[in-house]
């Protein structure tokens, strides 16, 4: 999970980077002389938390800014005041859910995985695309009823891919996504991890899963792969091809 914190709430202890590492989040937080909203814009998160009392930032205007643009990313708020016309009014300006009081961080991630299953359209924070069981609390994930064992980083871009539930990615948005906040390695790192994962899926009997999407990127699919005919020679299949694409031209 990634997670771009604007302000200094809600997490302003030394340690809370280390236990929101154990459990498997990113925190990115949002520099003094950086917009917010172009970060949001440029790197995938999960969700973002923004501290309305910080007097650096605009918390209630980055709101607006990030509904207007038609951004559907979970926004959590942040405040001290108890003002019950205050939290009414950002909650009816855009946020989805507004914190006053110190939150354990358990308590703040299942809040976010509750609302990523509504934007996602997921019943429960148990997701599953075909063969593939993935427990976003226990960060684990399960390939025809047998455990699979992951990396952190197999284990976040496969997760991605299962929310994803069949659209595309393009390896930019997967290296930004793994790497938000810390030095990227080249674009091959993830070709590399998705070799890996298809291996590993493979040993499970789901290797057809993760597809290439020509000039995108990847994509899980449930479709194996299609077999070419046994009497096909690579001659007839060509020429079937350009028979096809003549059709389509004169149609």
């Amino acid at each position: 999970m990634r997670i771009l914190q604007v302000g200094g709430k809600p997490f302003r202890r030394a340690d809370d980077q280390t236990e929101l590492a154990r459990r498997g989040v990113t925190r990115v937080l949002a520099q003094a002389h950086q917009d917010p909203f172009i970060c949001l814009s440029e790197t995938p998160f999960d969700a973002v938390f923004i501290d309305l009392d910080d007097e650096v930032y605009e918390g209630k205007t980055l709101i607006g800014r990030i509904r207007r643009a038609r951004i559907e990313l979970p926004v959590f708020a942040f405040t001290q005041t108890n003002d019950l016309r205050f939290k009414i009014g950002i909650l009816d300006f855009g946020a989805d859910d507004v914190v006053t009081v110190l939150c354990p961080i358990d308590e703040l991630l299942a809040r976010v995985r509750a609302v990523l299953r509504r934007t996602e359209r997921h019943m429960s924070s148990t997701l599953a695309y075909g063969p593939v069981e993935v427990d976003m609390a226990q960060r684990a994930i399960t390939v025809n009823g047998e455990a699979l064992h992951l990396s952190p980083n197999e284990y976040q871009l496969l997760e991605l891919l299962v929310r994803k539930h069949g659209l595309p990615l393009n390896r930019e948005a997967c290296l930004a996504y793994l790497y938000a906040g810390r030095d990227a390695p080249e674009i091959k790192a993830i070709d590399v991890l998705i070799c890996r994962l298809r291996k590993k899926l493979a040993d499970r009997g789901a290797g057809y899963l993760i597809k290439n999407v020509w000039g995108h990127g990847f994509k899980l699919d449930l479709q194996p792969p299609s077999e070419r005919r046994r009497d096909d020679a690579p001659s007839d299949v060509r020429k079937r091809a350009r028979h096809d694409a003549a059709e389509l031209v004169s149609a």
